[in-house]
């Protein structure tokens, strides 16, 4: 029958303090300066590429249409909708209503972005700077270049293009200016990671250079969902990408986020550190080496997971980017007669931070010789095996504590050992607990909570007579609840838990019927072999009177 283990993990889960407040606060140790040259953005205003048209993107960089996309309403209704109002109430409308939608449709809002427009880009571009907006010129150039004192940069941080814009009359170009910006605004309310890459796209774009200023005003409102984007591009500056990385960089400098670590600790939620720190590694962030492997034995199973895959790309991936070189100068004047890298790649950064951190953890340097590979298949064994021994403790101070009769704080502790380690091998032991515990709520006319700590008790039990048990218990302890509440579907769970009791019974009946056909097939072949001895013994006798009496 099914198990509910993934249901059952997630109520413990739940149930506890985030697993990313365990972790030790990232402090700086082992962060690394930022390359000494050609790594300082530029002014947000004079960043831009000569010729945006030949700007091409790295792949990574384009925002792609997800497949596991939840399904939602559309988004077009309501851009038309937009489109075609003639009233600042209409407008207002239609934009609110956009940025309701739950999930937002980000792959449906990228391919409006890069609709056919039937105004023309003059016509839009006339538009916005009629309302006193930043609009750079074809060529992505801003015709105030420099940097805006922090005062005015927090008056734009606020600025509200829609605002004036509603009051407009109509025209095609207002109808576009309109979709768009309610476009990108939808986008950033997303908190998706892919409406980040969108919008960067999108302000590199021929149509969408117009734009840019707002763009870069959202994916900075968005983060931290924006950083993995605007970080990837940062880390892209090859020729045809200078300005978006340049462009990417500023935002991170605005956001204050440029230092990996900070990034990192910035992520609200395990899933979106697990994509920072991916992103550390598929765009070679050189100075993220010491981050990455500072979470290599994360207290999430998810972020320890993409920290180690993360580290393993540094260690054994994609050959590293060949840092600048330039002759030294030497004392005296002269300069060195070779060129010198200027920095180490992040290789080399990962073979030193490995080392120390191996010579920390076991007081033994790593042989000279040794390989990256190795070192860090080392260094994982060293970590779960430290972990192992620390699980192990916390379930051995558990079991005394519901030895005790401290069955709840004892679940608890449990509770905390499945959220960093869930295939825990010795998780079975904890059964016992959780099964107490559901009596005693149960006991306790507490229902909902019963029926979780049943369901912990069948999630972390090997299959077998326990595991149904606990599985029945839940259903009817879910059942219970909905009937004392008044809803829906009580029926249905107690009914299951009757199944599942039933099939028990008849597994135990045929189980018991069986050990007595097997000890009645015993019994046969005992009597027949004693029977069969007995014969033997009868003719040994005749035969040996047979024999007694031809001799007398």
């Amino acid at each position: 029958m099914p198990r509910l283990s993934s249901i059952c993990l997630l109520v413990s889960v739940l149930s506890l303090v985030p697993a990313r407040a365990l972790a030790q606060s990232g402090d700086e140790k082992g962060d690394q300066p930022t390359d000494p040259a050609g790594d300082q953005p530029a002014d947000p205003k004079g960043d831009q590429p000569a010729d945006p048209k030949g700007d091409q993107p790295d792949p990574k960089d384009q925002a792609k249409p997800d497949e596991t996309e939840a399904a939602g309403p559309p988004a077009r209704p309501l851009l038309d909708k937009l489109a075609a109002a003639a009233t600042a109430a209409d407008r207002r409308q239609a934009v609110e209503a956009l940025l309701a939608l739950d999930p937002i449709p980000v792959a449906e809002l990228t391919k409006v972005l890069a609709r056919q427009r039937p105004s023309a880009e003059a016509e839009r571009r006339e538009l916005l700077s009629a309302r006193g907006y930043d609009v750079p010129d074809d060529k992505g150039k801003f015709r105030a270049p420099g940097r805006q004192p922090e005062k005015e940069e927090k008056d734009n941080d606020k600025l509200d293009w829609l605002a004036a814009l509603y009051e407009q009359p109509a025209s095609p170009a207002l109808s576009d200016v309109l979709v768009d910006i309610a476009a990108i605004r939808a986008l950033a309310a997303s908190k998706h990671t892919r409406g980040a890459a969108a919008i960067l796209s999108f302000a590199f774009d021929e149509s969408g250079i117009a734009y840019r200023d707002e763009c870069g005003r959202y994916i900075r409102r968005m983060a931290p969902w924006s950083l993995p984007a605007l970080i990837r591009a940062a880390e892209n500056p090859a020729a045809r990408s200078a300005g978006r990385a340049r462009y990417a960089r500023y935002q991170l400098e605005r956001l204050d986020r440029e230092n990996p670590r900070k990034a990192l600790n910035d992520a609200p939620t395990d899933e979106l550190a697990a994509e920072i720190l991916h992103t550390f590694a598929d765009s070679q962030y050189r100075e993220a080496v010491f981050v990455v492997l500072d979470n290599v034995d994360h207290v999430s199973p998810k972020v320890r997971k993409a920290a180690r895959e993360a580290w393993t790309e540094y260690a054994t991936g994609r050959a590293p980017k060949p840092p600048p070189k330039q002759k030294l100068q030497l004392p005296g004047g002269k300069l060195s007669e070779e060129e010198v890298p200027l920095w180490l790649d992040h290789r080399e950064l990962a073979d030193i931070a490995i080392r120390r951190r191996l010579e920390e953890l076991t007081g033994k340097k790593p042989a000279t010789r040794a390989t990256l590979k190795d070192m860090s298949a080392q260094l994982f064994a060293v970590y779960d095996k430290r972990q192992r021994a620390r699980l192990d403790k916390e379930l051995a101070a558990g079991t005394q504590e519901a030895t005790a009769g401290h069955i709840a704080e004892a679940a608890l502790r449990f509770d905390a050992i499945l959220v960093q380690a869930p295939d825990y091998a010795r998780r079975g032991a904890m059964a016992d607990t959780y099964m107490r515990l559901g009596d005693e709520l149960e006991k306790a006319g507490k229902w909902r909570e019963a029926a979780t700590a049943f369901g912990k008790a069948h999630a972390v039990s090997p299959p077998g007579e326990t595991a149904d048990l606990a599985l029945a218990r839940h259903h009817r302890a879910r059942g219970r609840g909905l009937a004392a509440e008044g809803k829906e579907g009580a029926a249905a769970e107690i009914a299951r838990a009757k199944e599942i009791d039933q099939a028990v019974d008849s597994r135990e009946l045929e189980q018991s019927g069986r050990g007595s056909r097997q000890w009645m097939l015993i019994v046969g072949i005992c009597g027949g072999l004693a029977g069969f001895g007995l014969l033997a013994m009868g003719l040994a006798w005749r035969r040996r009177a047979a024999w007694r009496a031809w001799r007398g």
